[in-house]
Order: structure tokens, then C-alpha cells, then sequence
């Protein structure tokens, strides 16, 4: 790695990047933005419950008007929209060349900022997920695949690097090749967190064009009225009082 190709990765999908209030913050990352919402998609085994709010990266927070679960792994947020609209994001596949070493990049939300892995693709279909004498080994799968990442750091606009503890806590984030896109979205740490695990992505590639033409089945577990829906009852409920009387 480079701090070039570092900082343009950095500056590509900073915008993407989303903070999700858990126990502690859960990672996400936004799908795209409709007219006043963005879309946000977390996994959902780090949902333990119904957020009220995300923090973007630039510390801005919004609130959350529907909550729903698609396939089991899949939870997706509609915030508020704060800024400009942002461009769906973009996804990749994996170099089918086995003998390229790709280079990963994750970024995620981390105190007031926002933290980086940097590693290598070592396994493009699955591996074990720990390591010593009680080693568990996962039956290998084409839709999961391991990058090495001795250690996490914080990154900042300075382009300093402050070394911190790596947390298992960060599943959910998106794994991006160099080139910015989507391959992948963290699912498992070793127990040495020398190890990382990602899903592959291409169930995720155009699940927002089918969201937007209402193609996907959810389960939609919060939905917030809008304020124009809650003035339509309030003048519904007032005209239904007057003619009782």
C-alpha cells in the first residue's frame, strides 16, 4: 500500500461510510439516497435493536423513519437525507485470477472518526476462522472470502496513523477494492484478528435499483409516519369530530 491509493480510497467512500448507535456503534455503509432518505445497510446480526438514529462521518446525525430485514442477513435503514444526495454505490467482484494478490481496504465508524483495515485477499472461497491447537475450520463457501489484517488504525485527514486495538465488533462494514468499489461486507474475525472473513457482495449489487422499484420482500420491522401522513389524520380525525357534532 501507498498513501496515495490510501487517501483516494479514503476520499471516494468516506461519505458512505455510517456510525449506527448499538452496544457499542455498529458499522453500515449507505446503498444510495432517494429523494429524503438514504439507504443504509447494516448486517443483521449486529442489530440488537430498532435504531433511532445514525451518525454519518462527518459527526451529523439523522434520524431513522423505517427499519427493515431482507433474506435474515440483511437489515437496510432509511435515514433522514442531511446532504447532497449520494450516487448508488459501487460494487465489484472478486479477480477471478487466483494467483493476484488483491489489495482490501474497511473502513468504519470509530470514536469521533473513522478507522481503517488494510489488508490482502489470502482466500477467495472461505477459510478457517480460527487458529492454534483448536482451530475451527468452516466448510468452504463461494460466497465468503478471507483478507489479512494484522491491526487497525485511525484514520485521519492529516494522513497520520494512530495504532489501535482491533475490535471484532466492525462486522457489517463494507471491504472495498482500490478502485472504491464494494466486494464484500465483513462478517467474522479471527480469534487472533489477524484474520478477516467477508461475505461477497453480488447480492447486494442491485439492491437498491429493487428497492426503489419495490422488487425486494421486506420485512419491514419500524416504519415512522411522515409528517404529512400524521397532518392527514390530524385533519381527518378534527373533520370526523365536527360531523359528531
Amino acid at each position: 500500500f501507498n498513501q496515495t491509493e490510501l487517501d483516494r480510497v479514503y476520499e471516494d467512500v468516506r461519505h458512505y461510510i455510517v456510525g449506527v448507535p448499538m452496544d457499542p456503534v455498529a458499522a453500515g455503509f449507505i446503498l444510495g439516497s432517494t429523494r429524503v432518505h438514504d439507504v443504509i445497510a447494516l448486517h443483521s446480526s449486529v442489530v440488537t435493536a430498532l435504531p433511532d438514529e445514525v451518525r454519518y462521518a462527518n459527526g451529523v446525525v439523522a434520524g431513522v423513519d423505517k427499519v427493515g430485514q431482507i433474506n435474515g442477513d440483511v437489515t437496510i435503514l432509511y435515514a433522514k437525507r442531511m446532504g447532497s444526495p449520494l450516487p448508488p454505490i459501487g460494487f465489484a467482484d472478486l479477480s477471478p485470477n487466483e494467483n493476484e494478490c488483491e489489495k482490501v481496504v474497511t473502513l468504519f465508524p470509530y470514536k469521533a472518526g473513522t478507522a481503517i483495515f488494510k489488508g490482502h485477499i489470502v482466500l477467495k472461497d472461505s477459510t478457517s476462522m480460527t487458529s492454534g491447537v483448536d482451530a475451527v475450520v468452516l466448510q468452504a463457501s463461494v460466497g465468503t472470502f478471507a483478507f489479512s489484517c494484522p491491526y487497525a488504525a485511525a484514520y485521519s485527514t492529516k494522513n497520520m496513523y494512530e495504532l489501535l486495538e482491533t475490535q471484532a465488533l466492525t462486522v457489517g462494514a463494507a471491504v472495498f477494492n482500490l478502485q472504491g468499489r464494494v466486494v464484500g461486507v465483513l462478517s467474522a474475525c479471527g480469534m487472533t484478528y489477524d484474520v478477516k472473513l467477508a461475505n461477497k457482495t453480488g447480492y447486494l449489487s442491485d439492491l437498491f435499483l429493487r428497492l426503489q422499484n419495490n422488487q425486494v420482500d421486506v420485512n419491514w420491522l419500524k416504519v415512522t409516519p411522515s409528517k404529512l401522513f400524521i397532518l392527514f389524520l390530524k385533519i381527518a380525525k378534527m373533520f370526523c369530530f365536527n360531523y359528531i357534532d
